[in-house]
């Protein structure tokens, strides 16, 4: 069976760096004004939105 993800490393490098930066971005500013934060949530991290 073949894995459902690519295993080349170049492209698990790509992926891995764009989660981890991502979620650097999080983590430096993880609370911008409400009005920017909700559109781009679900859309530049896989975090779950803040309530």
């Amino acid at each position: 069976m073949r894995p459902s993800r690519t295993t080349d490393p170049a492209v698990r490098f790509t992926r891995q760096r764009a989660e981890f930066t991502a979620f650097a971005a999080f983590v430096r500013d993880p609370a911008p004004p409400l009005a920017t934060r909700l559109p781009r949530a679900g859309r530049r991290c896989a975090l779950p939105r803040p309530a």
